[in-house]
């Protein structure tokens, strides 16, 4: 086949065809429709994500993946709560400490 004779698209537009050792190859790299021009020959091919690579069903990890020299294997602990608390706390006394302690006399 000569350069010109292989043309792919897709509805985004032309797709890239890719030549290796004589061979024209078409890598898609997005699921949908492909219309594939050998020619004068229209050819329309669909390509569709493996189900394997949806699937979104929770799964036991594999044994290699708890390895402790990948990370620690303890659960962190969350404490933005306390955090949060010991800053309200803090706002509170600052504001009560204005407001119970003396007040700066203003000279005319």
């Amino acid at each position: 086949l000569d350069e010109g004779a292989v043309e792919v698209r897709t509805e985004a537009g032309p797709y890239p065809v890719t030549r290796a050792q004589g061979k024209v190859r078409i890598t898609p790299h997005e699921a949908g429709r492909y219309d594939i021009r050998v020619g004068e020959e229209v050819d329309t091919r669909y390509a569709a994500v493996p189900s394997r690579e949806v699937d979104l069903r929770p799964r036991k990890a594999s044994e290699a993946s708890l390895d402790p020299s990948l990370g620690a294997t303890s659960g962190s602990v969350d404490i933005s709560r306390w955090i949060a608390l010991f800053l309200l706390a803090l706002l509170a006394a600052e504001l009560g400490v204005r407001t119970l302690g003396p007040r700066p006399q203003v000279s005319k």
